[in-house]
């Protein structure tokens, strides 16, 4: 299918439709939408970040979502006014 799917590109100067490439494959579109879905494969949560020992997706996703929570925070902080206790 991505050899069929190159090939159209490259005719068609853009990307095929599953339309098109079901007509090109003798397939349904539906089995065609199926296999370009089934060909992105599944991220697994588990699996390392980038090229260098570094936390899995998970961790990678809690770090950022805690940095994302703590940078607010300051700026909320921040905007607040105090009163000086004597």
């Amino acid at each position: 299918m991505r050899r069929v799917s190159s090939q159209l590109s490259r005719e068609l100067e853009r990307e095929p439709t599953d339309d098109e490439l079901s007509q090109e494959l003798g397939l349904s579109c539906g089995k065609v939408s199926q296999l370009r879905t089934d060909s992105l494969g599944i991220a697994s949560l588990d699996a390392p970040v980038g090229a260098t020992p570094s936390p899995n997706l998970a961790k990678s996703f809690a770090m950022k979502t805690l940095e994302h929570r703590l940078s607010f925070s300051v700026r909320r902080i921040g905007t607040m006014s105090f009163e000086r206790v004597a």
